[in-house]
């Protein structure tokens, strides 16, 4: 029995009823909560504001209500005509103005650390070293170098924890810097007397010609499957080192892949060509170096004339210091 309920009834007079109301049910399924991590816009820097607008309740605005005397309930309320003030109509951003916002998100991330493809950076001396990559631990089984001309070559066998194989080639010389991997059994051209002429699964390879740096980076294959030991910012990031003040100038030439696509869509949604540039990812990379101004070649100013923006099939730009 209750205990609330038979101190009602030993309370209560001789004869009287006792009715026993039963207490609301609340609903004690809270609403899931909201992770905040989950979601982040590019622009700004701190997740939360993003979520929830900001909202400031001024303490002044608030204490003539707060002091104002109680209003008998046996007397009419004045109800007081308040004009609603007008209210301002905002045009609706254009697409350009989209674009130029989308812009402007991306060049201000282009200074932040991006995941790694791989914790791996520099070439190993010893073998019997370890490193954490996206596709397992690997050690450094075989190593060895080897000078091809103006090249210095240094061969790498590494073996993962599941017994799988990666061979890593890295290139250095006059005017040149590439590092390229493969998977499987089987070692390529170079790494034994009998290897076979396989073409690289992934590679980052740069070229200094006449100080305007070039480069060719492939980390991801079609299927989605990504790079060990190749990282693309990373790899940029050691070319331009290497080549030091011999560079002016960082070339893009896309034909195909993320640079393209991405240079298609800003085009699309009325972004300029050269801000369409800066945006992509070999922009933003040469950005982050200081080479922020973009120049198109005469052949390049007559396409994007006579074709329509977000549909090139192929785009050079060269990004140089202001």
């Amino acid at each position: 029995m209750r205990a609330w309920l038979l101190a009602a009834f030993l309370a209560a007079p001789a004869g009287a009823a006792i009715i026993e109301v039963a207490p609301p049910v609340w609903n004690a399924s809270p609403a899931p909560a909201l992770r905040v991590g989950a979601l982040a816009l590019p622009a700004l820097s701190d997740p939360a504001r993003a979520l929830a607008p900001s909202l400031s309740l001024s303490p002044v605005a608030l204490t003539p209500i707060l002091a104002a005397p109680a209003i008998p309930t046996d007397r009419p309320v004045p109800v007081a005509a308040v004009a609603e003030p007008e209210r301002a109509r905002a045009e609706p951003p254009t697409a350009q103005d989209q674009a130029k916002a989308l812009v402007a998100s991306l060049l201000a991330r282009h200074g932040e650390d991006e995941p790694l493809d791989a914790a791996f950076d520099g070439a190993t001396e010893e073998t019997g070293a370890t490193v954490l990559t996206r596709k397992g631990q690997y050690t450094l089984t075989e190593a060895r170098v080897a000078q091809e001309g103006e090249l210095t070559t240094r061969y790498e066998r590494w073996t993962g924890a599941d017994g799988r194989t990666l061979w890593v080639r890295r290139r250095e010389g006059p005017g040149r810097w590439e590092v390229a991997e493969w998977g499987g059994r089987y070692a390529p051209r170079g790494f034994a007397k009998d290897g076979l002429p396989l073409p690289p699964s992934y590679y980052a390879d740069f070229e200094l010609s006449n100080g305007r740096m070039s480069s060719n980076i492939e980390t991801k294959s079609e299927t989605g499957a990504v790079s060990a030991m190749v990282d693309a910012k990373r790899s940029f990031e050691a070319a331009l080192e290497r080549f030091g003040s011999a560079v002016t100038g960082i070339k893009g030439a896309w034909v195909y892949g993320d640079n393209l696509a991405e240079f298609n869509r800003l085009t699309a949604l009325g972004a300029t060509p050269e801000e369409a540039a800066l945006a992509t990812w070999t922009g933003q990379r040469a950005a982050a170096a200081g080479f922020t101004k973009v120049v198109f070649s005469d052949e390049i100013k007559a396409r994007l004339a006579a074709e329509k923006p977000g549909a090139y099939e192929a785009m050079s730009a060269l990004f140089v210091r202001p």
